[in-house]
């Protein structure tokens, strides 16, 4: 998430959400805005994404080693606006996934834009190697 509000966010850049609640084995990195996955397996990563009142449409996507995977899309007519999308992935370890601004330059922050990685499974030929 982000600690205040709003954020300033940079087209063709990672979102460097700052507030970490629970981040175990340090996977994202609050600095870079990059989530490195620590061991091989099936992850899920959604990101919710909220636009700013009278600051225009916010599009981002959830990136993948450079390829894109999923968007969002909050698009502001009168008020704020909400976009979210996740997607499942494999991942070796070492792997990395970021939100990246395709448009837009302020997020409404706090808890109301996100993002999370989470590993639901780890490869069980990883785990059952010498």
């Amino acid at each position: 998430m982000f600690s205040t509000t709003p954020v300033s966010i940079t087209p063709g850049r990672s979102i460097q959400f700052d507030r970490v609640d629970y981040n175990e084995g340090n996977a994202y990195d609050t600095r870079t805005g990059i989530f490195t996955c620590p061991v091989s397996g099936t992850y899920f990563f959604f990101t919710n994404i909220i636009s700013m009142y009278h600051t225009g449409s916010i599009l981002t996507e959830i990136v993948f080693e450079d390829q894109e995977k999923g968007r969002t899309h909050a698009n502001k007519v009168d008020n704020q606006a909400q976009g979210s999308t996740a997607a499942l992935l494999h991942c070796n370890a070492g792997q990395r996934v970021w939100i990246q601004v395709v448009y837009g330059y302020q997020s409404w922050g706090e808890m109301f834009s996100s993002f999370t990685g989470v590993l639901m499974w780890e490869d069980t030929a990883a785990t059952n190697s010498n």
